[in-house]
């Protein structure tokens, strides 16, 4: 019942936070029509390597979408993964959680090797950095750990670029 609720609460949360920005508009201009099709941010990897999960047209849309944008914050489809890993890092089960948390806030809009990369990439937080990012997964001391300051020297951005296929310059 616990597990059931909390992804219930940690899905509510998100749409709540998409809801809001939806029903405030930005202040960037008018409000898309209803048949323009997802807004997607100028994010297009200069390269994605084939071998990845995330590299399908598809994947690199959904996984590009800014889902929330009002005023100066904004969620992505990673952003999602880490708030939906903070909700589900004390879960009996943090994989099915965060999957299942993933797929309602996105309303599944990744296929389901991309999204989970994400997922490995949460547990891999999870496993190695919960100290350093449960709070707050933008500290530098969370970012520096997850680039592999860890007890293991594990890279969890790296694990997660090499599943994607998707390059990422955080641990630069």
């Amino acid at each position: 019942m616990t597990t059931a609720w909390n992804r219930a609460l940690i899905a509510l949360s998100i749409t709540a936070l998409m809801g809001f920005a939806v029903a405030c508009g930005d202040d960037d201009g008018p409000a898309p029509t209803p048949d323009a099709g997802p807004m997607v941010d100028a994010f297009m990897p200069p390269t994605c390597d084939p071998a990845g999960a995330c590299c399908a047209p598809a994947d690199l849309q959904a996984v590009g979408v800014t889902m929330y944008d009002y005023m100066t914050m904004s969620l992505d489809y990673g952003d999602i993964a880490s708030v939906c890993g903070q909700g589900c890092a004390l879960d009996a089960d943090p994989a099915t959680c965060t999957a299942a948390c993933i797929d309602m806030a996105t309303m599944t809009s990744a296929s389901a090797g991309c999204r989970d990369c994400f997922v490995g990439s949460v547990l891999c937080g999870i496993q190695n950095c919960v100290g350093e990012c449960i709070a707050d997964a933008t500290a530098p001391a969370c970012l520096a750990c997850l680039c592999g300051t860890n007890a293991m020297s594990v890279n969890c951005i790296q694990n997660a670029v090499d599943c994607t296929g998707i390059p990422s310059t955080r641990c630069d």
